[in-house]
């Protein structure tokens, strides 16, 4: 099975660089014109559906994808972001200097995290979350397929770490093809 795996694209928040985590925050007009993009960029890529994060900003990104490919979306919460608690909505920077980075440069600090401090989710858990949602894709088959998902940033870079595939999680706007 191949799994194209894509971030929503942007919102206003990823314009003004805040914390969205589990806050539902919509596409703007320049992320719904990267999800166009997106789906010109993925037209012969042989997508047999999409399987989403809930999140109207993944919804959205995959609607837009699904409407040029004329494929059905599969929305799942399981693929929502990691919940950061009551710092959503705090510009990273800030956050940066009242606690040090929230991204890791090995699969151990990408996967290794706990917002529980701050009312949110324990990364052990959001990979979990992800994997279940994966082996479920995997499990409705068929082996030959070519499923894409839309989820977030954190929580891709989490799913990847627990599955210890060096590869980036694509920029809003772009994809990653995972063989399985």
């Amino acid at each position: 099975m191949k799994l194209i795996i894509a971030r929503h694209c942007q919102t206003d928040w990823n314009a003004r660089h805040k914390i969205q985590g589990s806050t539902d925050i919509p596409l703007n007009d320049a992320g719904r014109m990267q999800a166009v993009a997106l789906a010109e960029k993925l037209a012969g890529a042989g997508i047999s559906r999409i399987v989403t994060s809930d999140l109207s900003r993944a919804l959205e990104t995959s609607s837009i994808i699904a409407c040029r490919l004329s494929v059905r979306i599969v929305p799942d919460r399981r693929l929502r972001e990691c919940s950061f608690g009551i710092v959503e909505g705090m510009p990273f920077g800030l956050f940066q200097f009242l606690f040090g980075s929230m991204h890791g440069k090995t699969p151990e600090k990408r996967l290794n995290y706990d917002f529980r401090l701050f009312g949110g989710e324990l990364g052990a858990l959001v990979a979990i979350r992800y994997l279940e949602a994966v082996f479920d894709i995997i499990r409705n088959g068929p082996s030959d397929s070519t499923v894409m998902i839309v989820a977030h940033g954190r929580g891709l870079r989490t799913f990847l770490a627990a599955l210890r595939i060096e590869k980036s999680v694509p920029q809003q706007g772009d994809y990653a093809v995972i063989d399985l």
